[in-house]
């Protein structure tokens, strides 16, 4: 029962609720986003009426994109996590059957490959912005490395 408890604790608290607060707070960022937008953009369309509707598409498209980038981050999440988790719960629901070394041998293998999966998911978002977060990015981190390569050359 203490393994069975451990094992879905580690669940939940690995796996489910940094899903639930990725989510919730992505999505809260995106609302705060667009609703300081909104007040910079009527502001912006009193005083210039000619660049607005440029503008707003523009607002528009990085909105989406936000959005995007949350929902790959919590898919790719999900994916990279969800498996050890899972095997977790498994090795404890048939830890009381008898098994050959060769059965032992797998899971452990099953264990260790998922158990790296997880810990990529923690890279999860460098390559989600570097791919997906734009321009601005991608031109920082080209820079950053270019520096780095400088100093070691």
């Amino acid at each position: 029962i203490c393994r069975m408890t451990t094992d879905f604790s580690y669940a939940l608290i690995t796996v489910v609720i940094p899903i639930i607060v990725m989510i919730t707070f992505g999505l809260l960022t995106i609302s705060n986003v667009q609703n300081s937008r909104r007040r910079v953009f009527t502001t912006t369309v009193t005083q210039f009426s000619n660049n607005g509707p440029n503008q707003s598409e523009r607002w528009r498209k990085t909105d989406y994109y936000l959005l995007v980038m949350l929902l790959v981050q919590t898919v790719l999440y999900c994916f990279f996590t969800l498996p050890q988790a899972i095997q977790k719960m498994y090795s404890t629901m048939t830890e009381s059957q008898i098994k050959s070394p060769l059965q032992n041998t797998i899971e452990n293998l099953a264990f260790n490959i998922l158990l790296l999966l997880t810990y990529f998911s923690s890279g999860i978002p460098f390559y989600i912005y570097t791919l997906c977060g734009g321009k601005i990015f991608r031109q920082t981190l080209i820079n950053v490395l270019k520096r780095i390569s400088k100093r070691c050359t």
